[in-house]
């Protein structure tokens, strides 16, 4: 999932999706940064969590992608 060009004349709807679809996709959501060089390969990771069950499943669900960035 992108980021929305702060200079892009969208409304607050679309400023707000990537963290939208985060918060109530039930399923990891990977966001790439608007800005910046991206390495052809990932090695960290960032796992938000707030210790609910949803978040459990989540991260559980993401595990095979996590193995991955080793």
């Amino acid at each position: 999932m992108g980021q929305v060009d702060e200079a892009a004349a969208v409304g607050d709807a679309e400023r707000r999706l990537p963290e939208d679809v985060m918060l109530e996709a039930g399923r990891p959501v990977l966001i790439v940064p608007r800005t910046g060089h991206i390495a052809a390969g990932l090695d960290r990771v960032l796992v938000a969590w707030d210790g609910s069950r949803e978040a459990s499943l989540s991260l559980h669900r993401a595990m095979p992608l996590l193995r991955m960035s080793r």
